[in-house]
């Protein structure tokens, strides 16, 4: 441990005292030191500490491969009960599904895409998805 004030730095994330070359805060649990092959460092809210910028790492990443799995869930209900030779087949709960679909995939997409940080493709792609699923069932 430490023993001088010169060996001890303040934490970005917590604000306590803690050794020079610390890797993790012992008081907040803090990463403080980027981890292989990146330049940003996990913790409670981004800050500055000397000539490194710490960004905390984005939530909202798989947030869009799930509006992905939704909406093929979605179309995949919507085909199953829009399938005339199916032993389901049901023009309703096609286009039932279909709009669910799109009630649920639009706006989830919408609030992922406005968040920083987060994957733009993948609730874009998951939105147009469940549009053409809407359409589609449709044309039955």
């Amino acid at each position: 441990m430490a023993s001088f004030k010169s060996d001890m730095t303040i934490c970005p994330f917590c604000k306590e005292e803690i050794a020079v070359g610390a890797i993790k805060c012992k008081h907040c649990q803090s990463n403080l030191a980027p981890m292989p092959g990146e330049n940003t460092v996990s913790g409670p809210s981004p800050a500055t500490a000397g000539n490194h910028v710490i960004s905390q790492r984005s939530t909202y990443v798989g947030h869009g491969w799930g509006t992905i799995v939704i909406s093929i869930v979605f179309i995949l209900l919507a085909a199953l009960y829009g399938e005339p030779e199916s032993e389901f087949y049901d023009l309703e709960a096609s286009i039932g599904a279909a709009i669910l679909g799109v009630i649920v995939v639009v706006p989830y997409g919408i609030w992922i895409m406005t968040r920083e940080g987060s994957n733009k493709a993948l609730p874009a792609i998951a939105m147009i998805l469940s549009v053409l699923s809407f359409f589609g069932s449709f044309m039955v």
